[in-house]
This record gives C-alpha cells, structure tokens and sequence, in this order.
C-alpha cells in the first residue's frame, strides 16, 4: 500500500549557497506532519504560517494546502487553503506527480522546492522521519527573506571593518553559523501532529454532524476528493441522508474511514463490529459503491430463502416415516438430515427460525 512506503523527499531551500535536507517520511504522514519534519530538519522554529503550492493528482489543478484550521481561509490571491491535516503525502505526491513548493512566512517569504526523489517500502524496526543527508546552515528568523540572507553572508564574510560595532556583529554571525552548521547527530524530529491523541469525542463529532447534514457535499468532496472519486463520495453521502440506518451505517462508515477514524470508534458510534465494518470495505474496495447502498448482490439468508421455507414446510406437513425414519413425530436431528440430503444444510436456530415463521403464517 502506498500509505505503508517511504517517500525520500529532497528540499531546498538555496542553490547559492546550498541549503538542503534530504528527509524519509511515511507516505500516511499529512502535509501537517510533512510541515513539522521540515521545521525541524531545516531548524527553522515554527513560529509563523506556511502554506505548501502542490497539483492535486485526480484534477490536475494547483492546490494550496496550509495551516491547520477547522474551516479553509483564504490567502494572499484569495486562494482557498486546505488544511494540512486533511491531504496525505501518498494521497498527493509521487514518482510521476513529484515537485511541490513549500512557503514558510508569509513576511520574508521563504520558498522551498520540494522533491521526491525516491518511494520504497517502509523499513522494519526503523523509526520515521529521518533527515539523512543535508547542506548549509538554516537562515534566522525574521532576517529578511533570502536576498537579505544572501547580503548578509556577503556583509560579514568579508575582512574587518575596522568598527567595533561591526565587528562585533560580525563575530556573532561567524558564531551563529558555526552553531548552526548542519549535522545529522543534532536534527530531532516532534511527535507529528496527526499520530497525537484526538479525543473520540471529536470524531464522534464529525460523524454526528455528517449525519445531521451539517457538514455539505462540497465540503466532504474537498475533504476526501484525494481518497475516493467525486461521484462515489456524492452517492454515499445521499445515502447517509436519505436512506434507511441500515444502508445508511454502512455509507456513514466507508466515508468515516476515508476520513481517516479509527475503527474502533466508528464501530463504537454506529453500534456495528469492526469485522462488519472492514467487510463493508472491502467490498466498496473490490466492486464499487453499488452493493454498499442497495442488496444487489446481497447473499439470501437461508431463513429468508422461498426454497429453504418450501422445503421445510413440505418436510414438517409429511409423516417421519415417508422419509425413513420409525417415528410419528420429527426431531430437529431428523429435518436436518433430510434437508442436508436435498443439499439445503441448515443449523438447529435455522430450523427454529423458519417454524417460528411457519407458526406465524398458520396465524
């Protein structure tokens, strides 16, 4: 699975002088977490808004997926930003679908050009997000912006200049450099903000409010449009609105686990097993959304199967003895046998459950 690779993602931030980070990320990281790896790969400090410029790979058109909010914004050139926390690297970067831009401080405006260089499968035992390989000291803080970065390392890199004051600042710079100096022994990486604990309570919330309809079609196409196509997630979310609990639990929790909800919560809300839950996937997975919402190609349950009630019928209005058997009357071990040699094997609670049926159409 794409999720479970490892994507080898290079990024730069100059060319001259060279600034660059070779990092390994999980392809389930969001671009929340991608943000957070570069921050501390980088050794920038996480103190202003980001956004990434990337290609969504279904539509083909630019996206901006930025700062992490319950509800998108808008940004410079009245752009829509998508949460971090709602696009997947997997979802969006690949071998083919490669190059993306990442902005960090919207003041001095620092453009990253992000590269996947390689995807491989997720190594045992080893611990992501790594930073494997880099080049240059990170720029301050609020310095400017990378031409202002640039006249710095011109300024001070030259000889004295014969004022304290001067070279008292270029001593500070030469330290500053020195201290921050890449080396991979020195990168540590924060717990990534998707893999912290959300309280169910909020993923109770979203599943409520899908259910309620306040959360509207164009909204959940944004959210999941990278993790299922657009007509299925518009069919499935007209069942969880129109259609009967039963079709409806069933839609409700493919969509919770495009949305990335554990199992055991949607289990625990909808009051369905996990077992079911997964089965209802797997069959979205392998045949489409259409056995999801209707019973088109829904096994018969022997209990409501027209032969199997035929039969049973026929076999308790006949006498024991007109199919072998020395009794006046039939024992469940006997109906069994009988229906096992029609080839209609049945349990005892299905035999129960078809003369209760019986009983009832007597009445």
């Amino acid at each position: 699975m794409k999720q479970r690779n490892i994507y080898q993602i290079k990024v730069t931030l100059c060319n001259e002088p060279p600034i660059w980070r070779i990092v390994l990320i999980p392809g389930d990281y969001t671009f929340t977490d991608f943000h957070v790896a570069i921050q501390d790969s980088m050794g920038w400090l996480d103190c202003h808004l980001y956004e990434f410029e990337v290609t969504n790979p279904v539509t083909g058109n630019r996206e901006i997926v930025g700062t992490a909010d319950d509800e998108p914004f808008v940004s410079i050139g009245e752009n829509e930003i998508i949460s971090g926390m709602k696009r997947k690297v997997f979802e969006v970067l690949s071998i083919e679908n490669n190059k993306a831009k990442y902005i960090y401080d919207y003041g001095d405006y620092w453009v990253h050009q992000i590269e996947v260089e390689d995807i491989r499968p997720i190594t045992r035992n080893s611990k992501y997000p790594q930073c494997v390989n880099g080049v240059g000291a990170c720029p301050p803080e609020d310095c400017g912006g990378i031409s202002d970065y640039k006249f710095l390392l011109t300024t001070f890199n030259s000889e004295s200049h014969n004022d304290k004051e001067v070279d008292y600042a270029q001593n500070h710079w030469h330290r500053y450099l020195s201290e921050n100096a890449f080396r991979v022994k020195n990168i540590f990486f924060r717990e990534p903000p998707s893999k912290q604990e959300v309280p169910k309570e909020e993923y109770q919330l979203w599943m409520r409010k899908l259910l309620q309809g306040k959360i509207c079609l164009d909204e959940l196409k944004q959210d999941l449009c990278s993790q299922i196509p657009y007509e299925d997630i518009e069919v499935l979310y007209d069942c969880v609105q129109n259609k009967p609990l039963y079709y409806r639990n069933r839609a409700l929790g493919i969509l919770s686990l495009c949305k990335g909800i554990p199992h055991d919560n949607i289990s625990e809300y909808l009051f369905i097993s996990r077992g079911s839950l997964l089965r209802n996937l797997k069959v979205y997975q392998s045949k489409g959304v259409t056995p999801i919402i209707s019973d088109k190609g829904k096994r018969l349950l022997k209990h409501d199967d027209p032969a199997y009630k035929e039969k049973l019928f026929s076999i308790l209005h006949s006498p024991p003895s007109e199919y072998g058997f020395n009794r006046t009357t039939w024992k469940q071990v006997d109906i069994q046998k009988v229906m096992s040699d029609n080839n209609m094997p049945v349990s005892k609670g299905i035999i129960l459950d078809l003369k209760s049926l019986h009983i009832t159409d007597m009445l």
